[in-house]
């Protein structure tokens, strides 16, 4: 039997910010897989918030049109699809530099498959442990793959949020759009936890603060808290958090251990 997969979303203007400019997107299918989307729009006004919004809705309708494709084949158009979709839509409203940050999970039964652009983050956690996180777009991260860098001196860098991949944006960042897709999925086990969010959480808190944070916590509590506490440490940008959990509606109540190193393989098709 196929464990039920319970989701809870959660988004917020922040402390600092007018508006908010992040899009969240869970969409179910009818005995089929579950869409996950977060993205993190930029452009100024509200240049960002439309460009994540048209990349949501243009992801979640590809999907739906690729339903029957195999998933990392749906993801990877459904990518490409809103990056075309967000450049045409900036080209219209004479915003050239509008984009957005996307990442996208397709889940079906034991199984999800994931792509992204930018730094909006998907998290694997299992028995309290960060067993997987998607790796930036950024500049921050390419000195970090050179050894330039180390993982502690990233954060807080000043050209931490420099990007290398997004959705829109430039003629130049058109052409060059490459997002990641993995082409084998990846395996859930009853218990494990998905968590999508923008920068304006990660940033926030340490990636071995999540699940002291929310652990035992029913799954609309643990958003809320989330949000709550990247608030408390600042707010600096919008937050947004799309929280799935396998098997129950509550997250598990992990004992404490000893924080490890997610892994971020190579991209596997």
């Amino acid at each position: 039997m196929i464990p039920e997969l319970f989701v809870e979303a959660a988004s917020d203007v922040g402390m600092e910010r007018a508006l908010n400019e992040d899009s969240v997107q869970v969409f179910r299918t009818i005995e089929g897989p579950t869409y996950l989307v977060v993205c993190d729009g930029m452009g100024g006004h509200e240049g960002g918030r439309i460009a994540s919004r048209v990349a949501a809705d243009t992801l979640v309708a590809s999907l739906q049109l690729d339903e029957d494709a195999p998933p990392h084949v749906a993801i990877a158009e459904a990518l490409f699809r809103a990056n075309e979709e967000v450049f045409e839509t900036a080209l219209r409203m004479g915003a050239p530099n509008m984009g957005t940050t996307a990442v996208v999970a397709w889940v079906n039964g034991a199984n999800y498959w994931l792509g992204w652009a930018g730094d909006s983050r998907l998290y694997h956690l299992r028995e309290g442990e960060v067993i997987f996180r998607t790796k930036d777009h950024s500049r921050v991260q390419e000195m970090v793959d050179r050894g330039i860098l180390s993982l502690e001196g990233a954060r807080g860098h000043p050209q931490a949020h420099l990007l290398t991949m997004v959705l829109g944006g430039t003629p130049e960042a058109r052409a060059r759009f490459q997002p990641s897709v993995y082409g084998e999925p990846f395996a859930l086990e009853p218990g494990d936890l998905l968590m999508l969010c923008s920068d304006g959480l990660s940033d926030e808190i340490e990636d071995s603060e999540f699940a002291p944070l929310i652990a035992g916590l029913d799954l609309d509590a643990a958003a809320a808290k989330l949000v709550e506490e990247a608030n408390a440490r600042g707010g600096h940008d919008n937050i947004s958090v799309v929280l799935a959990c396998v098997g129950q509606s509550s997250i598990p109540a992990w004992r404490p251990s000893t924080p490890t190193q997610p892994s971020s393989a190579e991209e596997r098709g």
